[in-house]
């Protein structure tokens, strides 16, 4: 495998997971989430350039029908979120403790 697909590889998964662990598990109101979310797209594309010149492509940001998969992608997105409310307002309050332990609610 390309020395130069890994090390890419890493660095954004470094930059886009330590965004998602700063958003849901150390600070969720922190503004420095969403920043490194938006640092790991703006990676993408030197990142992209490194491993084979091709920029975004490398990773299929640009592709002919990329407006109709973003707009799908973000809709599929909304769509799921609407049914994680729903099913969360369903819950008993007892379950509300277990966010972060759920070990605390296994019976």
């Amino acid at each position: 495998m390309n020395k130069r697909v890994v090390l890419g590889f890493l660095l954004l998964l470094v930059v886009y997971q330590a965004s998602e662990g700063l958003q849901t598990v150390v600070a969720p109101g922190n503004p420095l989430g969403p920043a490194l979310m938006l640092l790991a797209l703006a990676l993408a594309w030197p990142v992209g350039r490194w491993i084979d010149g091709s920029g975004w492509r490398a990773f299929g940001l640009l592709r002919p029908r990329w407006p109709g998969l973003l707009g799908g992608g973000l809709l599929l997105a909304i769509l799921a979120k609407f049914a994680r409310w729903g099913w969360a307002s369903r819950r008993s309050h007892r379950w509300s403790r277990c966010r972060f332990r759920p070990w605390a609610c296994w019976r």
